[in-house]
């Protein structure tokens, strides 16, 4: 639980900095608070389905651009490496 706190936390500094509109930013900072909250109420699996799920639903309901979308996605999985894969 930890570990995945600490790498939410350095997904929304990382977030916090990338070249995005403001509100995909924002929206995605939100998305690293909401993920913490929920890491504690669900099942790891659970919590998986959920996280990749908002991740892809926000940048579809954004409409990223395309190298928008793919710097989001890296820095997901920067952050969580293996985590998900678990």
């Amino acid at each position: 639980m930890a570990e995945v706190q600490g790498q939410l936390r350095q997904l929304q500094q990382r977030f916090a900095g990338a070249a995005l509109p403001e509100a995909a930013r924002q929206k995605l900072i939100k998305l690293t608070e909401t993920a913490a909250v929920k890491a504690e109420g669900l099942t790891k699996k659970d919590w998986q389905n959920w996280i990749i799920g908002g991740f892809v639903s926000s940048i579809t309901g954004l409409a990223l651009n395309p190298t928008q979308a793919s710097e989001v996605l890296k820095l997901v999985k920067t952050a969580f490496g293996g985590l998900l894969l678990q």
